[in-house]
């Protein structure tokens, strides 16, 4: 036995299920076997015990076919005590579909870890998020709230007036679309979201919410055409050029005890292709 299964063996009612499995997924112990413990008392803990042999791990729960919750019959339990010559074949016998109902227990409540299912995990969570509407405010909403649990998220929609260049038109001997006759440009209204990030701490850096937002948020949202806007308001202080009389302010940034209130934009645009920290 080595040192880590020992600290495993010493530790393990510090573990809860999902810990204990990512763990030996990351010591990279491919066979993980489920029994039930088999009693009559429940006990305080979900893992009871753990066994690290040559051919696999073997993870003895409270809970399965021979545990005080068993859904099995009575009358079967019965002969778990009158057969005490054919006890262990007995045992082994159940534990067979002890472990299937187990492990399919276990990747119904974590499945990540069901790699017959989910081939990458990260692909199947970024799918199945592109499914929801991540235009709309609530999702918007909704995941900036994920994002920035410090903050006071607010969003809205954000109606603008977009330019848009037209094409010049060649009508007989006459250009339509140019400049000095009919204009070029065209004026229309596009949709897109405006999201205030109130910051009740001063001593918030702005570094981390531009990082949070490059990281997660844009690459989630690279892949739609939504021109988003997001601001952040709180406690700020003018930033200027030092030595310069008088002072040019050149903007704000928190800064601890300041007294002025003031706002900064941390993005303005489409969100399509968009994201990563190599902007």
């Amino acid at each position: 036995m080595t040192e880590t299964e020992q600290q495993i063996i010493n530790n393990l009612h510090r573990f809860d299920l999902l810990a204990l499995l990512r763990l030996l997924h990351h010591l990279n112990y491919q066979s993980v076997w489920f029994v039930s413990n088999d009693s009559l008392v429940s006990e305080v803990r979900i893992i009871q015990e753990i066994e690290f042999r040559p051919q696999g791990v073997i993870i003895r729960l409270n809970l399965g076919l021979l545990s005080p919750q068993s859904p099995l019959p009575g009358y079967i339990l019965q002969l778990r005590d009158t057969l005490m010559d054919y006890q262990d074949e007995f045992k082994h016998f159940i534990g067979y579909f002890d472990h299937i109902l187990i492990q399919h227990l276990v990747f119904g409540l974590f499945p990540e870890l069901n790699r017959s299912g989910f081939g990458n995990w990260r692909h199947y969570q970024h799918n199945s998020l592109l499914l929801t509407d991540l235009r709309a405010v609530r999702s918007i909403q909704m995941l900036f709230d994920y994002v920035y649990p410090e903050c006071v998220v607010v969003c809205e929609r954000n109606r603008r007036i977009e330019c848009r260049g037209l094409d010049k038109q060649t009508l007989g001997e006459i250009e339509l679309g140019c400049r000095y006759k009919l204009g070029d440009v065209t004026y229309a209204s596009a949709k897109g979201i405006l999201v205030w990030l109130d910051v009740p701490d001063c001593e918030q850096s702005l570094a981390e919410l531009k990082y949070r937002l490059r990281s997660v948020i844009l690459p989630l949202l690279s892949r739609f055409l939504l021109h988003l806007e997001v601001r952040v308001r709180g406690v700020m202080q003018p930033l200027k050029i030092s030595g310069s009389q008088p002072a040019s302010i050149l903007g704000f940034h928190p800064l601890l005890r300041a007294p002025y209130s003031g706002q900064v934009t941390l993005f303005y645009g489409q969100t399509y292709c968009r994201g990563g920290m190599d902007e």
